[in-house]
């Protein structure tokens, strides 16, 4: 019984705590009184994506919004999100993002992104009929080729 040390090494990443058997890694748990059962399972190969943005031509394009979003839109408000991320493309048009949990996304680009309203519900659902879908797995490292329209 009690709280045990643990010592951790390395760069780690939560991967996903869990609270009497249930996943509570976006919704999160109050903490009151005695706390028991909770497991937090750690990994040192968080999920990362990363790209490159052009135009039809093939021109690499600078400072595009790019933003990462779950398929399930009941993903997109919950407290603790990192199921919805945005990042911009540097001078060469590329994007990295790092530590999404597994699933299934969208990932769409934008010519700004707008403090506020890039990550509301209406402007993801809006996004969701020219984005791109895609799956990321455990600990997977995928690469995605982006085209502005």
């Amino acid at each position: 019984d009690g709280i045990r040390d643990v010592a951790v090494t390395g760069v780690q990443t939560c991967a996903l705590p869990i609270f009497n058997g249930l996943d509570v890694t976006d919704e999160g748990f109050d903490v009151g009184g005695s706390i028991r059962d909770v497991v937090i399972e750690l990994t040192t190969k968080p999920t990362h994506v990363d790209g490159h943005v052009h135009d039809s031509r093939g021109v690499p394009q600078a400072g595009v919004g790019v933003i990462v979003f779950a398929d399930d839109a009941r993903k997109w408000t919950l407290a603790q999100n990192r199921r919805v991320m945005s990042t911009k493309t540097d001078k060469d048009g590329a994007f990295s993002l790092s530590a999404l949990p597994s699933g299934s996304y969208f990932i769409a680009t934008v010519p700004q992104l707008i403090d506020g309203e890039w990550a509301s519900p209406d402007n993801l659902e809006s996004l969701r009929r020219f984005a791109t879908a895609f799956t990321l797995g455990d600990g997977e490292q995928k690469t995605l080729t982006l085209i502005v329209r």
